[in-house]
Formats: structure tokens, sequence, C-alpha cells
């Protein structure tokens, strides 16, 4: 960005790595601090490969300077399609909250990618990935102090962006320790073979063969080599579970959404670990820079040496113990003070009596000034008509919300036009499209763990969503490794739509 630190730049190669210096202690000349900035866009070197100047620009640690002997983690930070190097400067913010919340310094490198996937064109006409792996990585570890070994190198990016990050390290599990897409643009085979002629021949046919093709003719062998959905079968593990994955997308994205889901599925039904999250937002910045506040520590946590993610603020506080009514219904102030609001059926089967009193503690926590009122719903002694009933001669309504947990969820997505709302918390639904009907005067909310047993169920469930453009919310958040307390936890997430 300024002249200043390009020069500051060349001049770390000065009697640094000539030979093979990326293994040295290599001692820094004196660099005058004024002349030192953080952030610089537009580096530069020249691509043999490509025969082109490739641009890059690069995110500092603050002490690279003051502490000259000191090498860091890199991660490379890659944009989505029309973007460039300078693209990714809002997530800056990202970093500088997550090392102020304790994550470490590391180096972050934003290269320039044109609109090339981060993949070699099928007819060798232009191979970025070969200029990424063979050039590109051993400039940065040449010119600036990172740590050049696979457990300290990490790759995320943004649509795009997402795909590069993901397509680099199952072609390259070797060079890095981890990688986090962030709504990674693919598609599933049915949507690349039905997309418009013009879309499809714009991304994708001039990278992976099928050029100015439709239908099936689109998924090339070279596609396939390529392909997330291809490369993570049962026959890759020994290959590609040395990488550490984190997937995240929102559930606002039209068609991305349905492809990261399915691979999600993939991933689980062939045994990789790796994370996943789905929140709600779209294909927007902001949506980006709230992921990096996971993914950042992440990445440190691995440079560090961890061996699995243990995630944030895993525990949820089941708050204050209220009073339960004899009959075990749990009414808000503003229901007892109007005698009417939101009756809310809480369906169950096989939940203790303390778990259950835990789940409706969360759920009534913090949002007293609703009308509403819970009532459990033992699926084991009723009925789901026999519950609203029996309930509704006890207690006054002028709406019903159901939220059903674990196998409750079945018995209830079939009496589901009964409720002006379904939440259904890592629950099961139905492992088969044609079980599901729903339309558009459904409104549904789905919130599970990414490790939970219904998985396809959710995937299933979200397709049907999209497909008939029903009101719908889905999340998905990281297990803790406790059925219990991941019950819990999507409980208090899933508690801003039983009132709302």
């Amino acid at each position: 960005m300024k002249k200043a630190f390009n020069i500051f730049i060349i001049s770390l190669l000065m009697a640094e790595c000539i030979s093979c210096g990326c293994t040295k202690k290599r001692h820094l000349p004196d660099v005058d601090p004024t002349s030192f900035n953080r952030y610089s866009q537009n580096l530069s070197f020249t691509s043999n490969i490509l025969g082109t100047e490739i641009k890059y620009s690069v995110y500092l640690p603050k002490t690279y300077v003051s502490n000259k002997e000191k090498r860091y983690p890199v991660v490379y930070m890659c944009h989505g399609y029309g973007d460039d190097n300078n693209s990714w400067d809002d997530s800056i913010r990202s970093i500088d909250i997550a090392e102020n919340n304790g994550a470490g310094e590391m180096i972050y490198v934003y290269p320039q990618a044109f609109n090339s996937y981060y993949c070699n064109r099928y007819d060798g006409s232009y191979n970025y990935m070969d200029m990424f792996v063979q050039e590109l990585i051993p400039h940065i570890d040449a010119t600036l102090r990172t740590i050049p070994e696979r457990e300290q190198r990490f790759i995320t990016g943004y649509s795009m962006g997402g795909f590069g990050a993901m397509v680099l390290a199952i072609k390259h599990p070797e060079l890095f320790g981890a990688s986090a897409p962030l709504s990674m643009s693919f598609r599933t085979d049915e949507m690349y073979m039905t997309e418009s002629k013009d879309g499809w021949n714009l991304q994708w046919g001039s990278i992976f063969g099928g050029y100015d093709t439709t239908g099936p003719s689109r998924i090339t062998e070279y596609y396939k080599a390529h392909c997330p959905i291809y490369q993570f079968s049962a026959d890759n593990h020994a290959k590609l579970d040395k990488v550490h994955w984190y997937l995240t997308c929102g559930d606002d994205e039209e068609r991305l959404l349905i492809a990261n889901d399915t691979l999600h599925v993939i991933m689980r039904d062939n045994g990789y670990e790796h994370e996943f999250r789905v929140s709600d937002g779209a294909h927007t910045s902001s949506y980006w820079r709230s992921a990096l506040l996971e993914v950042i520590p992440m990445f440190w946590y691995y440079a560090g040496g961890g061996e699995k993610w243990p995630g944030m603020a895993m525990e949820t506080p089941v708050g204050n113990k209220v009073d339960f009514a004899d009959d075990g219904s749990l009414a808000s102030d503003s229901y007892k003070a109007e005698g009417t609001g939101t009756a809310v059926y809480i369906f169950y089967d096989g939940l203790s009596t303390d778990l259950l009193r835990k789940a409706c503690l969360v759920l009534h926590r913090n949002i007293q000034g609703s009308k509403y009122i819970l009532l459990p719903c033992d699926l084991s002694q009723k009925s789901v008509d026999e519950w609203i009933t029996s309930w509704s001669h006890t207690h006054a309504s002028n709406k019903q919300t159901a939220v059903a947990f674990r196998e409750a969820g079945r018995k209830l997505f079939s009496k589901k036009s009964d409720f002006s709302k379904c939440v259904f918390i890592n629950a099961s639904v139905a492992t088969n499209p044609a079980n599901i009907k729903l339309d558009s005067s459904d409104n549904i909310a789905f919130v599970c763990t990414d490790k939970f047993p219904w998985y396809r169920d959710m995937n299933i469930l979200y397709n049907v969503c999209k497909t008939q453009k029903t009101t719908y919310q889905y999340r998905v958040i990281k297990s803790s490794g406790k059925e219990e307390n991941d019950l819990l936890r999507c409980a208090d997430l899933a508690k801003v739509f039983i009132t709302d």
C-alpha cells in the first residue's frame, strides 16, 4: 500500500532464504517502526507459470517488527468470484476481535485469484492451482517470517474462495493443517445439470470441461476430481483426514446451503471428522465476518498443537429455578397477568423429568415479556391429539406453537397443521422426502448440532422447505459431545423462534 512498506518487504528478502532458508533462523535488518504498516495492499510477484503479475495483500502481526526473531502461522484468505486481493479487507475487524479475545497472532495473506476457482483449467491453459502451490506459498515463506510447516498453514475463503479453500486442501492436504470454507460456492450434480447455459459457461464450463453443454455432459471426470461431493469418499480417508475441516453457510442462501448441507451428510456418512455450522444469514460479508470469529480461534488452536476443536462457550446455563405449576406447566409473567397467550406444547418421549424441566427453564429464560405457557406433552402417555384436547380445556390460548425433542419430532410432524409454528430441537422428522409434505402456510424452525443422529432428516427437511418455499429457520451448531448439554444448547438457540 505504501512505498515504505514495499521497501520493508523487499528488505526481508535480503540474506533470508537465498537457498532453502525457510528452515533457517533468519536475522532481519533494523526497520524504522514508523515505516511499518500492518496491512499492505497490492504487493506482487511475477508468476512464471501464469506468465503474469500476481498481486496479494498482507496483514501482519502487531509484534512483527518489534519481535524480529519470531515466526508466525500463516492463514491464506481466498476472495470470491469477481473480487480481488483487496476485497477481504473487512476481515481485519474479525481478526482484531479474535486476537483481543485470546487468539494469537498470525500472518494473513490475501492472494489475487481472478475468476479461477483456484483450480487449474481442464485443458491446461491456465494453471492457477499450480501457481498457488509452486510459486505463491514458497514466495510467502521466503519473504515473510512464516512457520513453513503444514500444521502452521491454514486456508479459508468465502463463496468462490470457499471452494478454493476446500479444493486446495483436497488436492494438497500435505500443505494445510485446516480448511474453513465459508458459504462455499458449488452445486450438486442436479443443480449443475439444470443451470442456465450462460451461468454454466461463465463460471464452470471453461474450468472443468463440458463448455456449452447441458445435462449429464457437464459432469466431467475432471469436475469429479475436484468436486468435494466426490472427493470425500470412504476410500480417501487416509489422504483427507489429516486436514481439519470446517464448513459454514447461511440458511438464507438460495442454492449454496443445499450443496453444503449435502456435503455435510456425505462427510457424516463416510466418517469424516469435521465442523459444520448453519446460522441465520445469506451471501453477505457480515455473515463471513461473524464466521471468522470462530474460524480464527480454531486455526490458532490447531497451530498450538490442538487435536480436536473444543468450540467456544459450550455449556448452557439453565438459569434460576422457577415454580412449575402442579400440572407441570410453566407460564410467563405476562401470561399469568392476562390469562391467555401462546400455548407452547412441548412434545417428548423418553426425556427424564429433570432434563425436561431444564429444557423448559432454558426456553423460559429471558423472554418473560412474551405471553406464553409451556405445556409438557409426554407422547408415551398420550397422543398429540389427546394432549391438544387435554391442555386446551385447562389453559386458554390465542395461538398454539409446538416444540418437539428427539423422536417426538416424527409424531409432531404429521400433526403440524394443528399449530401456527413447529420447532424441532435435535429431533427426527422423516428419512424419506416423500413423507415430508409442506406448503407455503407452514412455519417451521429446526435446530440441531452437527453430530446429532438424524442429520439426514435435517438435510431432507431443508431441501423440501426451499423447494416448497415454506417459511423456515435452520440452525446447526457445534456438538459438545454431551447429549444432554447439546439438547439444552439447541433449546437456548431455539427459544427466539417460539414467541416471535
